[in-house]
């Protein structure tokens, strides 16, 4: 870990993208979820900008270029009669019925897992799909009860080559669910209850040596710690033994919210912090680049049991903030045509047929909806909110689920 001070002359060599914006824009910072400290100080900026460098000399330079360009809040707010969008602009979306209203302005994000800010929006997408199962259960009663086990291993993160430790990784994936059916399956045996309904697990490289572990979730009986730290012993040929298990406290839907939350996310603690001092200590910029090789292809989060194959969140509906009408995709091209010509919507339509004067056309030439047909936003405008954090979902065998 590093501790970061900064100067005024490591403040200009930030990137443009963290500069203050344009005095037409309006953030809105809270329209997603946040996982920076400080709101992106001047400290967390400094660490960001070393571990792009860092990504450079690892030779990832297409991994740096993006890391570089993410935005923390990648949706904003600007006026219709903005001139000039930002040269990095990814795509303008206007209200489908009033384009004077606002517009909403997506700036790149990276999509990188080493990305706290990503990694954030990536835990609010899984966090909604998982919670509402979790607090279902809970609310059933009964013997079988929610429950937070962790299972340690001696590997750490910069032990050995990327590609080593990935291989690690993998395999221990695989163990603590193995574990859990031999303590299963001795309880059968002796004619006691020790059942798991279901479970879902990830994997994290901790605080202390950037040592492997694994959180699980488990839905069922209680497992006895002793016999489950035999279990994995067993499974791990001796190289691992310890194990905590902890009931999780479903008083209420919130405490069982924090504790999936915390399960789910990241694949590394990015920072800590001093609760007497509140300063903030970062990662090693130099171990990022070995830690996105370590976890490249590898499948983070896996569910079995009655939490397998939940649905995903699906994205409500972009809705203007003005009349809570549709929003549509106008693309950057399109909005300097409008600006140009100050074309009214229903001119926009109707050239949107002939395609004669303006020739609009999506900037993004990948396969899109057309023009004016509505469809659900980009991944990254999902909100952090308890209406995706509650809304309510179904499940059932072994899974993986392909994300952070």
């Amino acid at each position: 870990m590093v501790n970061l001070t900064i100067t005024s002359s490591q403040l200009q060599q930030t990137p443009k993208h963290w500069s203050i914006p344009a005095s037409d824009l309006s953030l809105g910072n809270d329209a997603l979820i946040s996982a920076t400290p400080e709101k992106w100080s001047y400290n967390y900026r400094v660490w960001r900008t070393r571990v792009g460098t860092a990504l450079l000399e690892y030779g990832l330079e297409k991994e740096a270029f993006s890391f570089n360009g993410c935005f923390e809040h990648p949706v904003s707010l600007i006026k219709s009669s903005t001139p000039q969008l930002p040269s990095d602009a990814v795509t303008v979306w206007l209200c489908s019925d009033n384009p004077n209203h606002d517009a909403a302005l997506f700036m790149p994000t990276c999509d990188l897992r080493i990305c706290p800010d990503c990694a954030a929006r990536s835990t609010a997408r899984l966090a909604a799909r998982y919670i509402p199962k979790a607090v279902e259960l809970a609310a059933a009663g009964g013997r079988y009860h929610l429950r937070h086990i962790v299972f340690t291993t001696p590997i750490s993160l910069t032990s050995d080559t990327p590609e080593n430790i990935r291989k690690q990784v993998i395999r221990y994936s695989n163990l603590p669910r193995k574990a859990m059916e031999i303590v299963q399956a001795d309880g059968e045996l002796l004619g006691k209850h020790q059942k798991t309904l279901g479970a879902i697990q990830s994997f994290e490289f901790g605080e202390d040596g950037l040592k492997l572990h694994f959180h699980v979730i488990q839905y069922g009986d209680y497992l006895p710690q002793d016999e489950l730290s035999k279990a994995w012993q067993k499974v791990t040929k001796k190289e691992a033994s310890i194990v905590y298990v902890k009931s999780i406290d479903a008083s209420t839907p919130e405490k069982i919210q924090n504790r999936v939350i915390e399960t789910l996310k990241y694949s590394v603690k990015f920072w800590k912090i001093d609760t007497q001092t509140n300063e903030y200590t970062y990662l090693e910029p130099n171990v990022m680049p070995h830690l996105l090789r370590v976890i490249k292809g590898v499948r983070r989060v896996k569910s079995w049991g009655c939490f397998y194959n939940l649905p995903k969140l699906k994205a409500e509906k972009f809705k203007c903030e003005e009349c809570a009408s549709e929003m549509v995709r106008f693309g950057c091209e399109n909005w300097y045509k409008w600006i140009e010509h100050g074309a009214t919507y229903e001119q926009l339509r109707a050239l949107k047929e002939s395609e004669s004067l303006l020739h609009l056309k999506l900037a993004n030439k990948s396969k899109k909806p057309k023009l004016y047909e509505s469809h659900s936003p980009p991944d990254e405008s999902e909100k952090w909110s308890q209406k995706d954090l509650f809304a309510h979902k179904s499940h059932s065998h072994y899974h993986y689920e392909d994300d952070f």
